[in-house]
């Protein structure tokens, strides 16, 4: 960068002799240059060590330049952090409470934003990759008079049970709805669980069912894996079943069958041959040659993101939505 730039910068952005005439020319004419001007705006704000003068005064630039992109997605600094949530512009804390990275003060902040809209994004995001806010601030989302809010809260983990049990009782039944859980089902009143029976809303009923249902035991011996005709149970028996060894025997040899021995071939092609019945395993040889340890370019363990958004999330309680029925609620809509 040239040394002009440099200057410019520091008169618009680091200097504090620099008085307002000056630092609206510098800023000027780095705007000039878009490109440059993009640059030094979004790496000032998600610098980390930047100064919160300096961070005050990136976030009066307006429009923020490309802010849908790092201000969503970029690990902030608690100090940018901060400075976002207090920007005057409803629009520009929305797209920091969206970010998954933001610090929970932060979000805490936001959860409580004057803007309806902020409000909801901040607690959705909490909610969908398992925030935990302070609880005294869940309890007030919960109990609050936005039944929209309440809905949210009611996944929020670090939720009071007796709070969570007292929203199955909501006057809204999407609340309702969501409140209620295989968790937290014989939790609740028997009466509040004859109410909820018999509610008048399908989306509760159906909240009920799903909370009072039970998945038949997983098969465990060969009979019953011959009987079941749902391959989704069939696997989840070999990961989380007790299967007996007649049972597993049979899955290795069915195993076998697929390195296309005669014998196994020939059973499994016999209509009377259990073997036959059973559906081969998929086996995978890993070929790739062993690294040396510690040697350049090892293998590291991937972080479990997608697209710069960390892995959801799910504490206890915030199963308690898990089986409600889906809300057809996003922070933008009316409802």
């Amino acid at each position: 960068m040239p040394h002009s730039d440099v200057q410019r910068t520091g008169v618009a952005f680091g200097s504090a002799q620099a008085s307002d005439t000056a630092r609206a020319e510098a800023l000027r004419t780095l705007e000039a240059e878009t490109s440059l001007h993009t640059d030094w705006i979004v790496g000032l704000a998600t610098n980390r060590e930047a100064p919160y003068e300096v961070l005050r005064r990136v976030f009066t630039v307006d429009p923020l330049p490309e802010a849908r992109y790092w201000l969503t997605c970029s690990r902030l600094s608690p100090r940018t952090a901060e400075v976002a949530v207090a920007h005057p512009e409803a629009r520009v804390r929305a797209m920091a409470a969206e970010n998954p990275y933001l610090p929970t003060a932060s979000r805490a902040v936001l959860a409580e934003d004057p803007d309806p809209r902020v409000r909801r994004l901040a607690v959705m995001v909490a909610r969908e990759y398992g925030v935990e806010l302070p609880e005294e601030l869940t309890v007030r989302l919960a109990t609050g008079p936005e039944p929209r809010l309440r809905y949210l809260a009611a996944g929020l983990p670090g939720l009071p049970e007796a709070t969570l049990l007292s929203l199955a009782e909501d006057d809204d039944p999407r609340v309702r709805a969501a409140a209620i859980a295989s968790w937290t089902w014989p939790r609740l009143r028997p009466e509040i669980r004859a109410a909820a029976e018999a509610d008048p809303d399908p989306g509760v009923r159906e909240a009920v069912r799903r909370a009072t249902h039970v998945d038949a035991p997983l098969p465990t011996t060969v009979g019953d894996f011959l009987a079941e005709t749902a391959e989704r149970r069939r696997r989840d028996a070999a990961a989380t079943a007790p299967v007996d060894a007649a049972l597993a025997h049979q899955r290795l040899c069915a195993a076998g069958s697929t390195h296309g021995t005669a014998q196994h071939r020939g059973a499994r092609d016999r209509p009377d041959s259990r073997e036959g019945l059973l559906p081969p395993l998929r086996t995978h040889r890993d070929t790739r040659p062993p690294r040396r340890a510690g040697a350049a370019g090892s293998a590291r363990p991937r972080p479990t993101t997608i697209a710069g958004v960390p892995a959801r999330k799910g504490g206890a309680k915030q199963a308690a939505t898990e089986g409600s029925t889906a809300v057809a609620w996003t922070a933008g809509g009316s409802r």
